[in-house]
């Protein structure tokens, strides 16, 4: 039995502390920063460090610099945003170059159809 509370209570304190995002919120504000912001760093009077989602319950609004702890999800949907737009971009680039490769491959085949019409022909002619 305390062999299976201590573990619920590890288990506990790791998952607080794995989805636990300080952030530096401002009582006067209510506006929260990034551990990182300059503007964090600047805070002197009215500061505290308290969660993220203490802080949105706080009715806290993200810095407009740093975007609080959203920036950083809004740079993750930004760069797979770009990611798919290369993606798409190359996936355009060689439809392009395949139609071209085709066009060029029907434009031989109008140029060789003639011989081999002549050599049929020829063959059968005899």
């Amino acid at each position: 039995m305390k062999k299976s509370c201590l573990v619920l209570l590890f288990l506990f304190a790791f998952y607080n502390n794995a989805f636990a995002h300080d952030v530096i919120f401002n009582t006067k504000t209510l506006t929260y920063h990034t551990l990182s912001c300059e503007w964090a760093r600047r805070c002197t009077k009215n500061c505290i460090k308290i969660d993220h989602t203490l802080a949105q319950s706080r009715r806290g609004v993200p810095c407009k610099v740093c975007g609080g702890l959203e920036m950083s999800s809004n740079n993750k949907n930004r760069n797979e945003t770009m990611k798919k737009s290369k993606e798409l971009s190359e996936i355009q680039r060689l439809k392009d170059e395949m139609a071209k490769l085709i066009e060029l491959e029907l434009e031989r085949m109008k140029t060789i159809m003639p011989i081999f019409d002549n050599d049929y022909e020829t063959l059968h002619d005899n």
